[in-house]
């Protein structure tokens, strides 16, 4: 899968002839109304014209950003210069494609779970479930992502270092294997590490020294034990925005005074800017066509769920390659 199919999309939908006319920066709104004979959705044509824009196919920036950055609208610009890159083939089966110009194309009922025409009838998680060799699969996937931090587990131990949280109990939301708890004990071993998923998966685990391992689900507040730290590792990309605000309230109402909500994420670059994390954008393209709203998100729409959650970021910091930045983010209860 590359570039290529996406840029022949647009083509055909007569994206590059509306920003040419234009001579400037338009929204997806705005070019959706200038598309004729087809009912194209604003939202997913955005996060298309997102992912191009780290091959220049067109130019993005923000537009009518006010000093608090609400209100933000990307725009798009054509350009002149189509460099094209291959993307990472684990991520695109050749059926993917044409579901997402179904859901771009708004002909899909429902676009919360797209997959289910692709996998009999399912969703994404209920597929996982009930197939033991795409459910290990995925999990290695999970692994996979944890080794690629390796590295970068003595800046995660230094930014709760500087938290004064040394000492503290930490939970890790939808940790799966534990192995993120494994390795920040290793490097702080005055933490309480306690490994927090469904019931399904942690009766799954092998055991881990020092690490406790807790059945319960993030979107059920009654199941999260209270705690110093609430962590999470690219979970808040598989959800909607309205999701992720949902989890963010459950940790919000167990977390400890003085507490920290500390998640670590795969980031898109703010428009115009670091345009060499080709491959989150493609992570995006893959969220889209799984999952519908599941998104990876810029800093700044990180912050507006945050906020929406009653939590104010107070710290972050870039980690990872340039091709794939993750974002560390501090958050605090705000204060009212």
């Amino acid at each position: 899968m590359v570039a290529t199919d996406f840029i022949v999309y647009v083509l055909l939908l007569s994206v590059n002839d509306i920003l040419n006319r234009s001579g400037g920066y338009l929204s997806a709104e705005k070019i959706c109304k200038e598309i004729k004979g087809r009912q194209i959705i604003p939202q997913y044509l955005q996060r298309i014209l997102r992912y191009l824009a780290c091959f220049d196919v067109v130019d993005e920036q923000y537009e009518n950003q006010d000093e608090n950055n609400n209100n933000q609208t990307i725009a798009f610009k054509s350009t002149d210069v189509l460099k094209q890159l291959p993307i990472n083939p684990m991520f695109f089966a050749e059926k993917f494609f044409p579901r997402l110009l179904e859901i771009v194309d708004g002909s899909c009922n429902e676009v919360n779970t797209p997959a289910e025409r692709i996998l009999d009838g399912k969703n994404y998680w209920q597929f996982v479930k009930e197939s033991p060799e795409h459910n290990q699969l995925f999990i290695n996937t999970l692994v996979s992502v944890t080794d690629e931090l390796l590295e970068d587990v003595p800046k995660i131990a230094e930014v709760i270092k500087n938290e004064d949280k040394s000492n503290a109990s930490i939970i890790d939301i939808g940790g799966s294997t534990g192995q993120m708890m494994e390795l920040l004990y290793k490097e702080m071993p005055t933490l309480k590490c306690i490994n927090f998923d469904l019931a399904e998966v942690i009766g799954n685990n092998k055991p881990i020294p020092n690490v406790k391992m807790l059945a319960g689900d993030m979107f059920n507040a009654e199941t999260l034990p209270s705690t110093d730290i609430f962590f999470t590792k690219n979970v808040f990309h598989d959800w909607s925005d309205e999701q992720c605000v949902s989890i963010m309230k459950n940790i919000q109402a167990k977390i400890n005074d003085d507490g920290i909500m500390l998640s670590i994420n795969y980031m898109l670059p703010e428009p115009a800017e670091r345009k060499e994390a080709w491959w989150n954008r493609s992570m995006d393209m893959t969220l889209l066509a799984l999952f519908g709203k599941a998104r990876t998100r810029t800093e700044t729409e990180y912050r507006q769920i945050h906020l929406q959650a009653g939590f104010s970021i107070t710290k972050t910091v870039v980690i990872g390659k340039q091709q794939r930045p993750s974002l560390v983010i501090v958050a605090r209860k705000t204060v009212t």
